[in-house]
């Protein structure tokens, strides 16, 4: 594997799974990652911000279904960067 092509990518909770890795490569001195494709990435478990409280049709992604969508993925206390890249407090690298 060359180390100088190491892409990460994925869509909804794969975007969030390559955000967080990138996040867990960089704390870890891992190489740099040549580039990231986040697409519609799932990044924050908190649903604070107001497309977070969208009244939404019930077949399609609805704040309800996102909340249960986390509750199988993080603690209930929240989340660390690496599992909800939002938390992150410096993204740079």
């Amino acid at each position: 594997v060359d180390p100088a092509r190491i892409i990460l990518a994925g869509p909804s909770g794969g975007g969030g799974v390559a955000a967080g890795a990138a996040l867990m490569n960089r704390d870890r001195g891992g190489p740099t990652l040549l580039y990231q494709m986040l697409i519609y990435p799932m990044i924050d478990d908190r649903h604070h911000t107001p497309s977070g409280h969208f009244d939404l049709p019930a077949y399609c992604w609805t704040r309800e279904v996102s909340l249960r969508a986390w509750s199988m993925y993080v603690e209930e206390d929240g989340a660390s960067c690496y599992a909800a890249a939002i938390r992150a407090e410096d993204v740079t690298g």
